[in-house]
């Protein structure tokens, strides 16, 4: 996860608010505000409201999926997210950080808020295990 939030640093321009026109729009790393990152063993499904478009979101590891011409444009407030047959999960406010549990399977979508302009939804199985040291974990069961 450390990975995922070091790819959202802003830019020096964004953090000192110098900002330059652009003759072109073109969605760059740092650019990317809204992403999705699938480390479920399946594929789901991410529906934003209000406008219901939605998005197939295959198991992506440590790649992300920018979500930014379905949420800006559109005006997006909420994510859902499901599995292939199931059911929608609870929304996700995009304002807010969260986690829900996606009915019908072992997995939770959490929406990450790692700098107030940038959103990671992530979907992951319901238990994580995070080193943050250098040394080897151990566990045991």
């Amino acid at each position: 996860l450390p990975k995922f939030i070091e790819a959202c640093q802003p830019t020096e321009q964004e953090e000192t608010g110098a900002r330059k026109p652009k003759a072109k729009m073109q969605v760059t790393e740092v650019e990317t505000k809204y992403r999705v990152v699938n480390l479920a063993e399946e594929e789901m499904q991410v529906q934003l409201s209000p406008t219901g478009d939605t998005v197939q979101v295959g198991p992506t590891g440590s790649m992300w999926i920018s979500l930014d011409e379905l949420v800006l444009p559109k005006f997006a407030r909420e994510f859902a997210v499901r599995s292939a047959n199931g059911v929608l999960s609870e929304p996700l406010r995009i304002e807010e950080s969260g986690v829900v549990s996606i009915p019908g399977t072992d997995f939770v979508v959490e929406l990450l808020t790692p700098f107030p302009w940038h959103r990671l939804l992530v979907i992951d199985t319901k238990a994580r295990f995070h080193n943050q040291t250098n040394l080897p974990m151990l566990l045991q069961f």
